[in-house]
């Protein structure tokens, strides 16, 4: 199972994740952006990025469609919309007060939903590692272990 799909078969139906943290992305995504968002539904997920990145991405990323987007919540909000959703989960370990004031303007209308959950949906799937990650792992602990 993808990392994607992990969190998409934990939220629940007719709800969304907005995840703006990089290494999340990252993990998610397979690349790398200090300026994105992933937005997943039960059924869908978009990469936002600027323009800076969506070519790069659009040839690294297959879990999920890449999207230029120079305003990432409100593109991310009209996605969401063509699907019927009204209801976002937020990383709460990620979300500074300021920033969730600023979301929660931006997202006026939705019902945010910033516990825990998406945070443990997040830990529990970065904690089973796929084969490729175990690989990665194994070539890193035999660099460190020629390096002594």
């Amino acid at each position: 199972m993808i990392a994607v799909e992990k969190i998409q078969e934990k939220l629940p139906q007719g709800c969304a994740a907005f995840i703006y943290e990089d290494c999340v992305i990252q993990w998610l995504t397979g690349f790398y952006t200090d300026n994105g968002l992933v937005c997943l539904t039960r059924d869908s997920g978009w990469l936002l990025t600027d323009g800076r990145y969506t070519e790069a991405a659009s040839r690294t990323v297959s879990s999920v469609t890449v999207q230029t987007s120079s305003k990432l919540t409100q593109d991310a909000l009209e996605l969401i919309r063509k699907e019927s959703i009204h209801t976002i989960y937020l990383e709460q370990s990620n979300t500074s007060l300021s920033a969730f004031a600023m979301r929660r303007k931006q997202l006026e209308g939705m019902e945010l939903i910033v516990t825990k959950d998406l945070d443990t949906w997040i830990a529990d799937g970065r904690a089973i590692k796929s084969e490729a990650e175990t690989k990665d792992l194994k070539v890193a602990q035999s660099i460190t272990d020629d390096g002594f």
